[in-house]
């Protein structure tokens, strides 16, 4: 019996040692498979909390998308309302133009008139004081021919209907001119009431355009908001704890522009733009911040590269904001 006891120790030692080992082995697999558990448990509330939030941010843009082209409509009718007053005061300073005009000619006429009757009426006084200074006649003389009592009633008549005809001429003229300032008065009173209506309206855009503004800027400070929370918690995780982390916070982060370019154009129509590489320099779009030697005669000039794209209004055609690049430039081999 003793001859095989010793053998049967080693082996059941070795045994146990073995099982020992694949016990340890055991244990550190369940606790990686915990490990592995709790990670994607984490990625899937992650990517729950991310799909929660593009949810959320894909309903305000569709709101602020649904509150703009309400907005642009109302634009549209307050702009039709605008060129109708503009188009009516138009009409009334040609109208205070032709009454203005129609004035002073009549003015013109009442100065003239008065002339004509001072004129007259000292043709009439120099004709009697020549009548009073007239000596008599020497005798042996023919003697004149003295006006009978009814030419001389006749003459005095004709003064009289001249002046009372002068006189009428005068009042018609100062009645138009009354009637015309009043018509000129009520013009001005009207262009005044348009000039505040347009004041009005223009002041009601102004706090329109801001009211448009305040849901586009509210929507960028959560994006803003958004990118801080993710920024502090990726900055938690190592690469050990989560390899696909990198990526996963690269994709949020182009999803996260994306949504900024897209309240851009949307709310204030702005369109971002990338040159490309080759395209001929535009300093009316381009920044050159860096310049790049080249012996390619043809690339001089040219955008060798973009560090970031640039913002062009699409209503206006106005640039922005300008895109970033570097620029070839030829510079020939010694």
């Amino acid at each position: 019996m003793s001859i095989f006891k010793k053998p049967l120790n080693e082996k059941y030692e070795s045994m146990r040692e073995e099982v020992e080992h694949l016990s340890n082995e055991l244990k550190e697999k369940e606790n990686l498979i915990k490990l592995l558990t709790k990670t994607n448990n984490d990625s899937e509330e992650k990517n729950k909390e991310l799909e929660k939030i593009i949810d959320q941010q894909t309903t305000s843009i569709d709101n602020m998308s649904n509150e703009l082209a309400q907005g642009k409509e109302k634009i549209a009718a307050q702009g039709i309302e605008i060129d109708t007053l503009k188009k009516e005061i138009e009409s009334s300073q040609q109208t205070i133009e032709t009454l203005q005009k129609e004035l002073d000619s009549l003015k013109e006429s009442l100065t003239a008139i008065r002339n004509e009757r001072d004129e007259v009426a000292k043709k009439l006084e120099e004709q009697e004081k020549n009548n009073k200074e007239m000596p008599t006649p020497p005798p042996f003389n023919i003697p004149e021919k003295v006006p009978t009592q009814s030419e001389s009633n006749d003459k005095k008549e004709q003064e009289q209907a001249q002046s009372i005809d002068y006189t009428k001429q005068l009042n018609d003229i100062q009645a138009s001119i009354k009637h015309l300032s009043a018509e000129i008065g009520e013009h001005a009173y009207k262009d005044k009431v348009i000039k505040d209506l347009h004041d009005d309206l223009m002041k009601k855009n102004n706090d329109f355009y801001a009211e448009l503004k305040t849901p586009a800027i509210k929507t960028i400070i959560k994006c803003h908001n958004r990118i801080c929370d993710t920024f502090a918690h990726y900055s938690k995780i190592g690469i050990s704890d989560d390899p696909k982390a990198y990526d996963k916070l690269l994709k949020q982060v182009e999803v996260y522009i994306s949504s900024i370019r897209d309240i851009l154009d949307e709310s204030f129509d702005l369109t971002y733009f990338e040159p490309g590489v080759g395209d001929e320099f535009n300093p009316k779009q381009f920044a050159s911040l860096e310049i790049v030697p080249t012996d390619d005669k043809s690339l001089d000039k040219k955008v060798a590269s973009c560090i970031h794209g640039g913002f062009v209004n699409m209503t206006t055609g106005r640039t922005i904001e300008k895109a970033l690049i570097r620029q070839y430039k030829y510079t020939p081999i010694n």
